[in-house]
């Protein structure tokens, strides 16, 4: 019983991370989009790319990448409290999740690949619940090469981890379903999704088509949320050996 409880725990865990990080996007966004005065105004982030020698300007004001909404208060309030919010929901996510997977994989034939996996997951989704606390206060308009470096960290760390974990899981994952469609293909899928998305964001923003750019990063960002909701899975009673 006491590992049901514990896995019903994990399990809303997982729901908040997923509904706080959704949340505070969404809300900052649109409180991004239906604002005006500066929003709308030219940016010029040049300055702060001198040692790369690449302008860097949006003429039309801010493009809806969701650190846009880091910008220009209100929002940049959402934005700040609720990445910090979900940095450490989701360090805290990442460490029940790897100590949940050990106690599978030490019941069943797991190979040292998958205890490895499971190992380094926890690390690079601690981390990555780090860089997104970090984030919060790091605004791309002052900011931008950190922003910058500490998104990739975030988008990276993220789908390092999910593979991680998806790898940990191949046996014991394997019969298991989520609407139907086979979970470990499904995750794979999702991860692969997130990957290409922002490849194509980078393009994009070389390119200078930064809306485009923001399309593509909201992708990456839903099929990084969808993958991370496919692990509720691994907490359900039926993966344990259920003891009284």
């Amino acid at each position: 019983m006491r590992l049901i409880d514990e896995n019903e725990r994990r399990e809303k865990l997982l729901k908040l991370a997923i509904t706080v990080v959704v949340a505070t996007a969404i809300l900052s966004q649109i409180m991004l989009q239906l604002g005006e005065g500066s929003r709308n105004d030219e940016l010029n982030f040049t300055d702060q790319l001198d040692e790369f020698d690449q302008p860097m300007t949006f003429e039309e004001g801010l493009p809806p990448f969701i650190s846009s909404a880091g910008v220009y208060a209100p929002e940049s309030i959402v934005f700040g409290i609720g990445f910090t919010i979900s940095g450490i929901l989701f360090i805290l996510l990442a460490y029940e999740m790897g100590i949940c997977n050990r106690i599978i994989l030490s019941r069943h034939e797991s190979t040292k690949i998958h205890i490895f996996s499971n190992n380094i997951g926890m690390l690079v989704g601690m981390f990555t619940g780090v860089s997104l606390a970090l984030i919060a206060w790091t605004p791309m308009h002052t900011q931008l090469i950190a922003h910058i470096a500490l998104a990739l960290q975030i988008f990276y760390g993220g789908m390092i981890w999910a593979a991680l974990v998806t790898i940990s899981r191949v046996k014991v994952d394997s019969n298991e379903r989520l609407n139907n469609i086979p979970i470990t293909p499904l995750r794979w899928g999702l991860i692969a999704t997130a990957f290409i998305s922002l490849q194509l964001s980078s393009v994009a923003i070389a390119n200078h088509s930064f809306d485009l750019a923001a399309v593509f990063e909201w992708v990456l960002f839903f099929a990084q949320v969808g993958v991370l909701y496919t692990f509720q899975t691994s907490f359900k009673p039926h993966h344990d050996s259920e003891e009284e």
